[in-house]
């Protein structure tokens, strides 16, 4: 039985090996070759499909022939020689692999655009799927740093409750990066410091994690 994705892979395969024949793109013996490769992914039997059938034949009937490829492992006067055989035996069996290639096309183009769509989906999917988790994320970062304030909140109450009237306005004067008064409201903007720490002379209060 023919694995799913590796059929999809190999139909696809031979449908643009195919194309590249009928557009000159690939030597007759050359995409017969890779086709009677890939026969055994892309159909159950090779043996009893009309196109394929036609791809194994040419494959086996030029056995002696050399491709472009192979050029580097022959003597160069035989492969010379040898590339008569091939042109006449190209044309020979052309109109056949033509008309063989031109099937696969019809049936399985169908097939070869459906997969790229189906990539396409996947492709919008994907993207989709990270800018979700991206927004989630966001939105976990930011429950996050306002629990953190809040607690940063609560545990400068308790350490600013505990200081004296002259201790408070030398700690406010330490945190407070600017003061801004409003017709009903005011503004107040901190440092951004990592920890915050306030020792005045009559006595040492340390708050970890007051401001981050």
């Amino acid at each position: 039985m023919i694995d799913d994705e590796l059929k999809r892979s190999a139909t696809r395969k031979a449908v643009q090996v195919a194309g590249r024949v009928l557009a000159g793109e690939v030597g007759v013996i050359a995409g017969c070759l890779e086709l009677a490769t890939l026969a055994h992914s892309v159909v159950p039997d090779w043996r009893v499909d009309q196109d394929f059938l036609v791809f194994g034949a040419v494959e086996s009937e030029s056995d002696e022939l050399p491709l472009e490829d192979q050029r580097h492992s022959w003597d160069p006067a035989a492969y010379d020689r040898k590339q008569a055989e091939v042109r006449e035996f190209e044309a020979d069996v052309r109109q056949q692999v033509f008309k063989a290639c031109r099937s696969m096309v019809a049936r399985f183009g169908g097939l070869e655009k459906a997969l790229e769509k189906n990539d396409a989906q996947k492709s919008v999917l994907k993207t989709r799927e990270r800018d979700i988790e991206n927004q989630i994320n966001e939105n976990e970062i930011r429950e996050f740093d306002h629990k953190l304030i809040q607690e940063n909140l609560r545990e400068f109450r308790v350490t600013f409750s505990k200081l004296n009237d002259r201790e408070k306005p030398e700690c406010l004067q330490m945190i407070l990066k600017e003061v801004v008064l409003g017709k009903e409201t005011v503004q107040l903007s901190i440092y951004d410091l990592p920890e915050f720490n306030y020792s005045p002379r009559s006595s040492q209060i340390r708050t970890e994690r007051l401001l981050r």
